[in-house]
Order: structure tokens, then C-alpha cells, then sequence
């Protein structure tokens, strides 16, 4: 179990190496904003079988449990204003985790795939049991990112708006 609260994923794949029969599991941690999307696909790159989000539902003081953060409003991905958690909302993050969530299926595995550049796009690229493809892309920078994918013998041609994740599904290959 894995609490990155320091070092990079990298230290993972090590792991991994080192311990082949042993899952590796993301327990407590939470990423924000498009950088986080990216440091999330970077977790499973390197072995991750799941991932638990540490915050999900405060108010805009970061309450009930603040935790390690600074007070200055926090991000979380579902949110309730003025302390009335009635009327709660979804924020990006929200959006960021649902797009690998509602997509890959238990059991998927991580393909092999180049990491890409933060300077254009990253991504990860699972296969579901039943053989689709799912592939989470990210651009972390402020211009759209032109991209292209090959599998087997399909090919995804994109264009991703800055500053965005985008998660594909490709069919059985």
C-alpha cells in the first residue's frame, strides 16, 4: 500500500521488480487539477492496481477533516457551498477520476504504451477483461495537443483541448 505523500511513481516499478507477485495499491492519496490527472495515469504507468482518493467531499473550509492541507480552500471533486451539503456539486476532479472509473473494468491491465511528454500529452492504456482498449490521455498544457495512437491495426487520430483529459474506448483487437 502505497501513501504518496512524497518521492515519485517511479519508485513503484522498483517495487514491482523487486516483489513481482505482490499488488500494489494507491490507499490514500488525492490528486487536483489537470496535473493531478496526469500524476494519477503515472500511478497506474507504474503498476498501480487501484487508487483510493483521500478527499472526496468537503465543505469550502475543508471540513469536517482538513488533514495536511494549508486551509486555502481545498479542492476535492465533489464540493458543498457555505456548509450546505444539500445542495453539492461536481467539480473537474470529479470528472478526472470518473473518466478511468467508469471505463476500465476490474481485472484491466496496463499495456504497454509510450508515456508521452507533459510538453504535448501523457497517457495510459488499459485492457479490459472482455479486450477493449481504454486509453486516458492528458494535456497539461494551454494549447490544444494534436495526437495519434496506434493499435493492432486501428489508429485514433485526436485533437485534445488545452488543459483537458480525454478517455477513449477502442473495441476488442
Amino acid at each position: 500500500a502505497f501513501h504518496d505523500y512524497a518521492g515519485e511513481p517511479e519508485t513503484m516499478a522498483a517495487l514491482r521488480e523487486r516483489y513481482p507477485g505482490v499488488g500494489m495499491h494507491i490507499t490514500e492519496r488525492s490528486t487536483y487539477n489537470i496535473e493531478g490527472a496526469d500524476r494519477l495515469l503515472q500511478y497506474f504507468r507504474q503498476g498501480a492496481e487501484t487508487y483510493n482518493a483521500w478527499l472526496i467531499f468537503l465543505d469550502e473550509k475543508g471540513e469536517p477533516a482538513m488533514g495536511p492541507l494549508d486551509g486555502s480552500n481545498p479542492p476535492q471533486p465533489v464540493r458543498s457551498p457555505h456548509g450546505k451539503p444539500e445542495q453539492w456539486y461536481l467539480t473537474v476532479d470529479y470528472y478526472f477520476y470518473s473518466q478511468i472509473s467508469r471505463f476500465v473494468q476490474r481485472g484491466a491491465r496496463v499495456a504497454v504504451s509510450d508515456y508521452g511528454s507533459r510538453d504535448t500529452v501523457t497517457n495510459v492504456v488499459f485492457v479490459n477483461p472482455d479486450g477493449s482498449r481504454v486509453i486516458y490521455v492528458v494535456n497539461q498544457t494551454d494549447e490544444p495537443q494534436s495526437f495519434s495512437f496506434q493499435l493492432g491495426g486501428q489508429q485514433l487520430d485526436d485533437r485534445l483541448p488545452a488543459r483537458t483529459a480525454g478517455t477513449y474506448i477502442c473495441g476488442n483487437l
